[in-house]
Order: structure tokens, then sequence, then C-alpha cells
């Protein structure tokens, strides 16, 4: 099924489960969005004040005796700030990953064939728990640590996974990011038309990657699955058609924004979320083509590049306030709205003692656990 591509982009649709044809919110804060605005001058000097800010909060939160050291972090970067040999060993590990073997039951997700496919299977498994909920930073938190881990202790990748920083290259054509120039230390980039809302990535070191698990049926895509849900072996190009114009709202004031003016758990989430424009929502937007159905875009690389961003933000915003903002979640009530617009009710209800599950491949953690970037199984920076 092909998505109507003018309504994704007026934000008008009615939202289904799988495919984010409906990321726009009543806007909120407008004062705050004026105060951006006004800001915008000095909004990269105030971004890197933060970055310094919190590896200074970082450093000193370390425990005097803890297993996480500022010597043994992994150090996760910007990627145009890597080197081309440690970007050549990314992509060495991300293929590593994809011809490894899977560990999910395929007698239950026939589709999947590579230890890659178990982390897209993660995603579709709680999608509708961990969006539009308050589940969504600290879950995606430690599903991308698993990622990184999985690239460093199975496919033995020296680094820590690569991050996007969504401002940095505004105002430049996105064909000349170092992320999608289509160069040999690229994710390749934009995808070349073949139909009316359907662009294959065919050029980069991403040109031959297959994507194996959905759409499901009434979802977007542009080749249906042979089974209703998505599941079945379905194998074709990552889709990508850039919309440059969602880049306007990614902006350093934007980000600053996030940051500075959530105050508790509440406000972060809702400017992460809820607001429109939101700084995750957007960057799926503009990246179109399997970005649209969001329980099977995991598979798109790509995704974990955003996603570490957005857990570069929660990271710099819990470091403000380390004692409070590692014990709060978002109160439920606030994604009521949302979720009663085809999303499933009640909102999910965490607490600190609640379980993060990912798939039956992967062992679970409590959501306590996985409020510190620096404690117990986690131990990691951004440079």
């Amino acid at each position: 099924m092909l998505a109507d591509w003018s309504s994704l982009l007026l934000l008008s649709s009615a939202l289904l489960t799988p495919v984010y044809a409906k990321y726009g919110h009543a806007k909120v804060h407008e004062g705050a969005n004026v105060k951006r605005q006004a800001a915008q001058e000095t909004s990269k000097a105030r971004w890197d004040q933060l970055h310094k800010d919190y590896l200074a909060n970082l450093r000193s939160s370390l425990e005097p005796d803890g297993q996480c050291t500022w010597d043994n972090m992994v150090v996760r970067r910007e990627w145009g700030d890597m080197t081309s040999e440690a970007k050549k060993d990314y992509l060495a590990a991300l293929q590593c990953l994809k011809t490894r073997p899977s560990r999910t039951n395929r007698d239950d997700f026939p589709g999947v064939r590579s230890r890659f496919d178990d982390f897209t299977v993660a995603h579709l498994l709680n999608t509708g728990t961990v969006h539009r909920s308050p589940w969504l930073a600290v879950w995606h938190r430690h599903y991308i640590w698993r990622f990184e881990r999985a690239l460093i202790e199975e496919c033995g990748y020296k680094h820590g996974h690569p991050y996007w920083h969504w401002s940095k290259y505004l105002g430049t054509d996105p064909n000349s990011w170092p992320m999608f120039d289509n160069s040999e230390t690229s994710i390749s980039g934009n995808g070349t038309q073949t139909g009316e809302q359907c662009a294959c990535v065919n050029e980069g070191p991403l040109k031959d990657w297959k994507i194996n698990l959905g759409p499901s049926e009434g979802g977007w895509g542009c080749q249906a699955n042979p089974r209703p849900d998505g599941y079945g072996y379905n194998p074709r190009c990552i889709e990508r058609t850039f919309q440059s114009d969602n880049l306007n709202t990614l902006k350093y004031s934007d980000v600053v924004h996030t940051i500075d003016d959530a105050l508790d758990a509440n406000q972060f989430a809702s400017f992460i979320e809820l607001e429109d424009p939101s700084v995750h929502n957007y960057p799926h937007i503009f990246m179109g083509g399997t970005q649209i159905d969001v329980t099977f875009s995991s598979q798109d690389p790509w995704f974990f590049f955003h996603h570490m961003m957005v857990e570069f933000i929660f990271d710099i915003w819990q470091s403000q306030d380390w004692d409070r903002r590692t014990t709060s979640l978002p109160t439920p009530e606030i994604f009521n709205e949302i979720r009663s617009q085809g999303w499933s009710m009640p909102v999910p209800a965490p607490n600190l003692d609640s379980e993060i599950f990912l798939a039956p491949v992967f062992g679970n953690v409590t959501v306590r656990d996985a409020m510190w970037p620096t404690r117990k199984q986690y131990c990691y920076r951004y440079e």
C-alpha cells in the first residue's frame, strides 16, 4: 500500500499503528517557539556549553569504585568527526551483523535471516508500547546500546556507535553530508525513484542492503509482504525519499529548547515526541521511505544514527540534575490525547521496577538499571 505522501507531509491523515502517517499534534508552548527563534544567533554557543557541561557532570558522577571509568568508556562520535578508518570499521561491522545468523525463532518470524534482523524483531514487537508513551527515551536507550554491544562483541567493532547531529549540517545539501554523500565512508544517500512514491538506495556502501521484514497489511511499502502481519520474508531495497523542508525544525535552537526548557520528565517527553515540531519525529519524516513504517523502520541502519542523537539529548538533559532525572518518568496522562487517535489504550505506565523487554533472544533489564548511562552494564559518553 502506497502512502499519500502529501498527507504525510501535511501531518493531517489518520494514524495507523505501523505507519508514521500522523506525526503532528496541536502546537504547544508557542511562547517557547518564539523564544527559540529569538535565541537562534546564540544557540550554537549554548549547545557547545551544554555539551561541555554534560562531559563535566558525567565525569563527576562516576562511582569511585565503579566498573565504568573515564578511560574505559565507549566513546560515541558524530559521523563527520570520525576518521575514514573508523567509518570503514563501522560499515564492516554492520555488514558482519547482516551476515551472522539470526537467533530468532523462524517459526514465529519466517522473514528473519540475520543477526541484524533480531533487532528488527525487537522494534516491531514493542512498537505499540514504546512510542507515544513514557517508554520512549529509556527503552530506546537500552535498544541502541544493545545494538552497539552486538557490533563490538560479535563483530569486533572498536568504537562507539556514531550519531548524526541534526543541526550540524543545516544549510547545505543533504546529498553532500558525510553520512549521505554515497562515498565509501557514507551510509549511502537518497534513493533513486522507482515509482510514484518509491526510491531505492542503489549507490554507496548500502546499495545492496536488503530489508527482509514488513510491511504489514495496510502499512506503507513499495513491495507487499506475503503475510498480513508483515513477518514473512520480503527482501527489498532500503527506501529513502529526502524531504529537506523537514530539516528546518532541527536547528540548534530547537535542540537547545528541548533541553533547557524541559524542567521535568513530562516536559522533556513532550518536547521530544509530542510537540509539533519535535526533534524525534521530523528526522524520520525527512528520510521518508522505509522510515514511514514505524514498525519496521529500524531496518535502515540510519535509524540508529538518529536515535543515538535522541539518546545524546536525553543524556545531556539528565546530566543537569542526575538525582531527580534518573528517578522520574513521564506520566501516562500526557499521552492520552495522541494515543486515542489510533494507538492502543490505556497508555503504558512503567515504573522504575518495570522490565525493559526487547525480544526473546535478548535479556531483560529494569528501568531503574537503564536510567544511568554509566552504571550497571552501561558505560559510554558522547564527544
